[in-house]
């Protein structure tokens, strides 16, 4: 590995401290906001999606959870005034989940906010290199 030998037990214990720091860093960042980790994530995700909204399922896939778990977690969303439901005009069994007016403005002000936080928190390294451990982390998670 071009000179920097890394046992896997190392690089094991690395990636797990590094996903407890982030992690922990981000959920405390969002407790003000009243949101976890996993709504944070997810609020994102539905913001993007088209007006319409996205298929319940289709989260669940994306995230890699169950369909009643992710159903769970947008309820709790939906019951913040965060995201909407609504039947699919072609198919009235299928729920889609939107995002609201208040979700997403919610959106925008904690992206922006965390982004600033973040790019202090993590101003000690190159940002090239954030970038690429960015690239082998989504190769990473497109592995499977």
């Amino acid at each position: 590995m071009n000179g920097f030998e890394l046992k896997t037990y190392h690089s094991g214990l690395l990636q797990a401290r590094a996903y407890r720091a982030l992690r922990y860093y981000m959920a405390d960042f969002l407790k003000k906001y009243h949101l976890s980790m996993m709504e944070w994530t997810l609020l994102g995700h539905i913001s993007e999606s088209n007006k319409e909204g996205i298929n319940i399922s289709q989260l669940a896939e994306l995230f890699g959870v169950e369909t009643s778990l992710m159903t769970n977690s947008i309820n709790k969303l939906h019951d913040k005034g965060l995201v909407g439901r609504t039947s699919d005009v072609s198919d009235k069994r299928i729920r889609l989940v939107r995002i609201t007016k208040k979700g997403g403005l919610l959106v925008k002000k904690v992206e922006k906010k965390l982004s600033a936080s973040l790019e202090e928190w993590l101003k000690d390294i190159n940002p090239k290199a954030i970038v690429h451990y960015m690239e082998v982390l989504k190769y990473l998670a497109n592995k499977n």
